[in-house]
């Protein structure tokens, strides 16, 4: 690949030595400017990183927190159940001793 020099070089006969060396600064300022150096990728990719370690701990605290939250739900249902199953069994003993009543009274 040529150099800076070579390229001016090969350039100045077919656009001027003006035009040639503004064209070659032209490019340069462009890549300047516009590309990524190495230390740029570097930056983004430790940024990056940091990033995704911040979202595994977010991610982390969500699913704990949904634990929890799923555990106290749990017993609340579990009481529920409780009370309900309460309710039927006596419900159910009482509709059964009235039966058994009636029959033993008649």
């Amino acid at each position: 690949m040529p150099g800076q020099l070579e390229l001016y070089e090969q350039l100045k006969p077919k656009l001027g030595e003006k035009e040639a060396r503004d064209l070659l600064e032209f490019v340069r300022d462009a890549v300047e400017k516009g590309a990524a150096t190495k230390e740029d990728i570097l930056r983004l990719e430790a940024s990056t990183k940091e990033e995704l370690l911040n979202l595994d701990r977010k991610i982390e605290s969500v699913k704990n927190e949904l634990l929890k939250q799923m555990e106290i739900l749990k017993g609340e249902l579990f009481k529920e159940m409780n009370s309900h199953l309460r309710w039927t069994f006596a419900f159910w003993a009482t509709a059964i001793a009235t039966i058994l009543l009636k029959d033993l009274l008649k």
